[in-house]
């Protein structure tokens, strides 16, 4: 899935593209949290607007487009998942934010906007390196969902020594193979582990999927940790919204990715 962001203002010039019938085949207002206009998408971004003004910022809105690979089908909760997990990483969580779908020859995409204003501070949310963030995250949602990543995505993907293709990452999913192509995992305790052991160890974390800590990362091998990391991917798109649980999967998934970047080989 595609993910772009930019930072803007003119909240009633958005607010005429989202809603715009005659680009779209159907036009669909699926949320609109944390506005006191909680029916009509112009009226939250002017709302918006209004707040901002009692800040200096001049570009108070984010907007973001989820555009999913040709030919998929995608559905409403895997948007939702991949808008929640973009919030998140970007720190958004908790601002006020409108989701608009849109349909067009029968392929659905969608668009997030949030409005930067910290209400209880009234400061803007800075976003540095947003871009980046976003990259990420598309990345993840090509992995977890097994869409054909697009090569600009696999080129950037390429500089960094830790991160697999797509053909690599089933791979390791379904051999528990290393990256660099050992078969079995060895935790420099009890030496190299068979694969009944290693199913079992999974097995038995997916039934738990509690909160993986730094320290519990530290202690897994490079190949279960990609696996623990599409685990606790797939539990964060199960959990409810707010629950402790999607919190947990979020701040494991965090502590997974600072470990195996502890692990990049040194050039």
């Amino acid at each position: 899935m595609i993910l772009k962001g930019s930072q803007r203002g003119n909240a009633a010039k958005l607010a005429r593209h989202l809603m715009n019938v005659q680009d779209n085949e159907h036009v669909e207002l699926h949320e609109l949290r944390g506005f006191v206009s909680d029916e009509q998408l112009l009226d939250a971004l002017l709302e918006a607007q209004a707040v901002a003004k009692g800040t200096r910022c001049q570009q108070h809105l984010f907007s973001l487009s989820l555009n999913p690979p040709e030919g998929e089908r995608v559905d409403v909760a895997t948007f939702e998942a991949a808008i929640e997990l973009a919030e998140q990483r970007l720190g958004l969580d908790g601002h006020a934010r409108a989701i608009v779908f849109h349909e067009k020859e029968g392929r659905r995409h969608a668009h997030a906007v949030w409005s930067r204003i910290d209400v209880e501070t009234m400061t803007a949310k800075n976003l540095p390196f947003f871009k980046r963030r976003l990259m990420e995250v598309s990345k993840e949602l090509y992995l977890q969902n097994g869409w054909d990543m697009p090569k600009g995505i696999v080129d950037q993907a390429v500089r960094n020594p830790l991160n697999f293709t797509r053909a690599e990452w089933q791979q390791a999913k379904r051999a528990m193979a290393e990256p660099s192509g050992l078969p079995w995992a060895d935790d420099g305790c009890a030496g190299p582990k068979g694969p009944e052991w290693f199913g079992a160890s999974l097995q038995q974390k997916e039934d738990e999927m509690t909160l993986v800590s730094r320290f519990e990362a530290a202690s897994r091998s490079t190949a279960e940790l990609h696996s623990l990391l599409a685990e606790t991917f797939n539990a964060f798109a199960a959990a409810p919204r707010g629950s402790q649980e999607r919190r947990d999967a979020l701040q494991s998934m965090r502590n997974i990715e600072e470990e195996l970047a502890t692990r990049a080989p040194r050039l």
